[in-house]
């Protein structure tokens, strides 16, 4: 893979994380509206921050790698 080429994909990857990362802040946003009883609640609220510390991770990963790719 060339250097544009492997930028691009980063930019992708990034673009789409970012994605990600606003779809779990929906959810959360939403959670109280949802009417799920205490113990359902509980399991998405705590699946949706664990995904929102996995997707920082992976973000950070990402932009790290970005630049890296962009020194001489």
């Amino acid at each position: 893979m060339n250097k544009e080429t492997n930028s691009n994909a980063l930019d992708i990857v990034t673009h789409n994380i970012v994605v990600a990362i606003d779809s779990v802040g929906a959810v959360l946003s939403l959670l109280d509206e949802c009417g799920l009883d205490k113990y359902d609640y509980e399991l998405v609220k705590d699946g949706m921050l664990s995904c929102l510390l996995e997707l920082n991770l992976a973000y950070d990963v990402v932009a790290l790698a970005d630049d890296e790719g962009e020194q001489p």
